[in-house]
């Protein structure tokens, strides 16, 4: 992300890039863990893994990231 880490301006600015690649509002994404550091712990609200199964075959390596976010691989 190019946002400043200052405030949470940039976990705001990766959750708001999330939800946007994932397609739902970012109202239901929540960060769980990882707000100083560089790996995140994201809270997905409401869905199945179905819903998210071509976004999250991208981050495996089966396809593209969003923009703006580099990924290095499902955990």
């Amino acid at each position: 992300m190019v946002v400043p880490p200052e405030d949470g301006r940039a976990n705001d600015a990766v959750l708001k890039a999330l939800a946007a690649w994932l397609g739902i509002g970012a109202a239901r994404l929540a960060l769980r863990a990882g707000g100083q550091a560089r790996d995140k712990l994201v809270l997905v609200a409401g869905g199945s893994a179905d819903e998210f199964a071509g976004p999250l075959a991208a981050v495996s390596g089966a396809g593209e990231a969003p923009p703006g976010v580099t990924t290095t691989g499902a955990r």
